[in-house]
């Protein structure tokens, strides 16, 4: 991995991207979003029609003139994804009476591929799905944001820019589609507003046009009641660009100076959802001597406690658990933990964190970073004395990490930059030498260091871009053609997803990207579902880099933490992310100002013919026979792609129907290079040592990339234990066999949780996590065995500060007991982080995990020596691991699997509930 993503380059135009796959309709199916009205809910036929565009009707909501941290969370509660971390959207039309207000019932919007089976939602999936509600202030209008489950072939991706000066992260489209201004009659709910208000300070009299209340800082602030005109949606319904007077997100003024639009014959109740970026257009005239920047950084599900959940998913008439959202914000330099009720609309908590670390960073604040150094005269002093064009040149925002500072440091970004001359590549042309330093909350450079020169990289054969590839070409590669039938093998209703003997919940977090649960896999013989999987993520992903120069040794990253691998998530490519039989699935999160963004295509879901067997046999030993018998290899996956800086991870579960479950991860993407002055590896001196010389002035950096998975098993029920099996050898005695030694196995269980503290490798073992309360016929207890791929282990030192705070990569398998707390492998506030509340710190606790509900940590990953062929784009390098039933079944389950027409079968058929 590397930078954090977000690039911006002082041009007046973009350049050319290269073309993108097209797709006929006749090869898509697609996921979108809809959003529907409280007084017009109906219930429909599944019917099928071409792909179309749904726009999203978005009530506007009163707010308070100051309280500009519940307008944001409040826009984020009616968002979808982003409050509830679940992650694909689907369309719905609705019955009232379910969950939270809506059931569901599917219809397709798609291409003639009338078979696809789209049903109402089952309850996990409306549980673990983010739908949210929110009461408007008119009483009688409700509101969702839902995606269409609109499952299509994928099509081409739009690539949209933010609105108001921001700049554009790639296939992010915020959605901005406005309702004009009504005035409703009061709702005799509370408004949030007035929620958090009221908890700050319940002597605050909100009923008053103008009061006053004393802010964190102890001074008398002013609560003014302000109405924000909205735009009227365009005529086809399609969002109105947003600029103009009237665009609260426009540079251009009104006739009095200001963007804000006052009005004293309006009911203070109506908001325009495009609140200004606090990036670019937070300079509001009349604001900027009354509060800071808001940022809310993290919106997510706060997750009930499990029990409820299970209880809940046990019983079909039971109420749901507690439907709370989780929301983290900075707030006059104060990072606030909010715990809002949707269902009563109730803030129950607001916290203040004073510990060491700070919220995941927005992808619109570090844009708004990179666009500093553009007016900063050292800088551009700097540029010009290199004899550059400053149009050419890019900003990248790092994280500082932490190295042993004892008071705590400010919310900070260090910036370098990059040359983008003749070439896209802009990793390939860094501009070694040049630092600043940046203020988040202040958003300005506090420091700039320009300490030397060394050769700019050339551009020439940098490019990786399709269309700018010239002569001599490689071979041309044919692409096998997948297999596909009009019915597809596996079915979605809702968030949950099943293929043969396998059903499960798909969701999407900001911050881990897709999230498996309850993962359950049928039993033909006991002729029921069986729990495997509750939950399970990818929780972080440490990249250290080997470099102790200064402009170097802070690259440390936690990207998941830091960044968020569901927030860099970026749109999958037909035919090439995914193949021709994929199911594409559009996700959304909430940006900075709390907007929906889109990520088209962000899942694909298909099924993989890779030409594998599953299980096979020639039998040549009984006379006069051959016996032939072979099934071929199918499973089902599920694919995210996140490109965190200059690396792209390509992140697959897949289903197997032998009960496997397999984690592949995928690196892809472009070299951390560093500029250097040779072009020979013999000018090369031991001050170079630090990475690999891979074209003229260019050094491949050493670094480590570790995956950290959190897999909360439930096999074949929630308490579990991990067994160690270690392979021993054993010498013959009392001469009993021409044999003079072999192996067996020495079983034992892991009491606490320092007994499952494991490094794999040092001696020959198998781990197994059982159910010790469940035996199969023959007495063994159900299990599911861990087969691991590459596991390598840290070779900094323990007490490196980058290693404190990825101390989870000490060992390659942990295990804990369940607590719903305990999720993040780097800590909950991993940027500037100090190690104090990372997995290493949890598992000190040595708690028990015998026959407990237990969470298996898995860390998976690859020490990368570059080389010439990872430059100037680097193969796909792949690591993976399976958890694999052993003893689960009371044989071989996939025996009787069932292939009626091997030529026309895309999967197994689904078991019959």
């Amino acid at each position: 991995m590397g930078s954090c993503g977000s690039v911006h380059h002082h041009r007046s135009s973009s350049s050319s991207s290269s073309s993108s796959l097209q797709s006929t309709p006749k090869a898509m199916m697609k996921l979108s979003i809809n959003s529907f009205n409280k007084t017009n809910i109906q219930t429909s036929p599944i019917k099928p029609k071409f792909l179309t565009t749904t726009t999203t009707t978005f009530k506007t909501f009163g707010i308070l003139r100051n309280s500009a941290i519940i307008m944001m969370i409040m826009i984020m509660m009616v968002t979808d994804f982003r409050i509830m971390g679940a992650g694909v959207n689907v369309k719905v039309t609705a019955k009232y009476e379910e969950f939270v207000g809506f059931g569901l019932a599917f219809e397709i919007c798609s291409s003639p591929r009338d078979h696809l089976v789209m049903s109402p939602g089952s309850k996990e999936e409306i549980f673990f799905d983010s739908r949210t509600y929110l009461e408007s202030d008119c009483e009688d209008d409700f509101f969702s944001v839902n995606g269409d489950f609109t499952p299509s072939r994928g099509n081409t991706p739009v690539h949209h820019s933010f609105s108001g000066g921001i700049v554009s992260n790639n296939n992010k489209e915020p959605i901005l589609d406005k309702t004009s201004l009504i005035t409703p009659e009061p709702s005799p709910r509370k408004r949030l507003s007035e929620l958090f208000r009221e908890s700050e300070n319940p002597d605050i009299d909100l009923q008053s046009p103008a009061s006053t209340y004393q802010n964190a800082a102890g001074t008398n602030s002013e609560v003014k009641q302000t109405i924000l005109n909205v735009l009227p949606k365009s005529a086809n319904g399609t969002p109105p660009s947003v600029s103009g007077p009237n665009s609260l997100c426009s540079s251009e003024r009104t006739a009095n100076g200001d963007n804000l639009l006052e009005s004293e014959k309006k009911s203070p109740r109506s908001m325009q959802l495009c609140f200004p970026s606090m990036v670019s257009c937070r300079g509001f005239s009349p604001r900027k001597k009354k509060m800071t920047p808001v940022i809310p950084t993290v919106a997510g599900l706060d997750e009930p406690e499990k029990p409820l959940v299970v209880s809940w998913l046990s019983s079909p008439h039971s109420p749901p658990p507690p439907r709370r959202a989780f929301v983290i914000t900075r707030l006059n330099h104060q990072t606030h933990e909010l715990i809002i009720d949707l269902s009563t609309q109730t803030i129950i908590s607001d916290q203040i964190y004073h510990g060491f670390g700070y919220p995941t960073l927005t992808n619109e604040e570090q844009a708004a970073a990179n666009t500093l150094p553009f007016t900063y005269d050292p800088f551009i002093e700097s540029i010009t004395k290199r004899g550059l064009n400053l149009s050419y040149v890019a900003s990248i925002a790092y994280t500082v990490g932490w190295f042993g500072e004892v008071e705590k440091s400010n919310r900070m970004l260090k910036l370098l930059f990059y040359y983008t001359e003749e070439t896209a590549n802009l990793y390939a042309r860094p501009i070694e030498g040049m630092l600043a330093i940046v203020d988040l909350d202040e958003m300005k450079i506090t420091k700039y260091t320009d300490r030397f020169q060394v050769a700019l990289p050339k551009a020439e054969g940098t490019d990786y871009r399709g269309n700018m590839m010239q002569p001599p070409f490689g071979s041309c590669i044919h692409l096998a053609k997948t297999f596909t039938s009009e019915v597809p093998g596996f079915k979605i209703e809702g968030h949950t997803i099943s293929c043969a003997n396998w059903k499960f919940h798909l969701g999407f977090d900001g911050r881990s990207g897709p999230i498996i649960s309850t993962a359950s896999i049928y039993d033909t013989e006991k002729q029921k579902y069986r729990s495997v999987l509750y939950r399970g993520y990818v929780s972080e992903v440490f990249v250290p880099y080997m470099d102790p120069s200064e402009e170097w040794y802070f690259k440390s990253y936690l990207d998941a933490g830091e960044f968020g691998l569901g927030f860099s998530a970026v749109s999958l490519q037909p035919f090439a992310d995914c193949p021709n039989n994929a199911i594409f699935i559009d996700g959304y999160y909430a940006t900075q100002d709390g907007t929906p963004a889109k990520i088209s295509n962000l899942f694909c879901v298909f099924e993989r013919h890779a030409g594998d067997v599953m299980w096979r046999h020639t039998e040549v030993g009984i006379p006069g026979e051959v016996i032939t018998e072979v099934r071929p290899q199918m499973s089902l996956v599920v694919r995210m792609v996140t490109t965190v800086g200059n690396y792209d991870y390509t992140l697959d579960w897949e289903f197997k129907p032998s009960g496997s479950i397999k984690m592949a991860v995928g690196l892809s993407g472009i070299l951390e290079m560093k500029a250097v002055n040779y072009t020979n590896t013999e000018q090369m001196n031991e001050e170079d040592a630090h990475g690999i010389l891979v074209a003229d002035n260019t050094l491949g950096v050493l670094h480590d990339h570790y995956l950290a998975i959190h897999m909360d098993l439930d096999i074949d029920g929630e308490e579990n234990s991990l067994i160690k099996n270690k392979l021993v050898k054993e010498l013959t005695t009392n001469h009993v066999s021409p044999r003079k030694s072999f192996w067996t196995v020495e079983k034992s269980t892991a009491k606490t949780e320092l007994d499952a503290q494991i490094q794999l490798g040092a001696e020959p073992a198998e781990f197994d996590v059982v159910n010790p309360n469940k035996k199969t016929k023959v007495g063994n207890p159900v299990g599911y065995r861990l087969i691991p791929g590459s596991t390598p282990n840290p070779l900094q030192s323990k007490d490196d500060y980058q290693q404190i705070r990825a101390a989870f990569t000490n060992y390659n398998v942990w295990v804990t007991p369940y607590n719903k707390s305990e999720k993040w492998a780097g800590g909950q506030y991993v940027d500037q982080s100090r190690g104090d509340d990372t997995l290493a710190v949890m598992s000190s606790r040595d708690r028990e995990i015998e026959n407990k509900d237990i969470v298996m940590w898995y860390i998976m990953g690859i020490h990368h020596v570059p080389c010439q062929e990872d430059y100037p784009v680097m193969p796909t390098i792949s690591n993976e691991f399976e958890l694999r039933p052993t003893n689960f079944f009371e044989s071989n389950p996939v025996l009787k699997s069932n292939f009626p027409n091997l030529m026309h079968s895309n999967c197994f058929a689904p078991p019959r509930s």
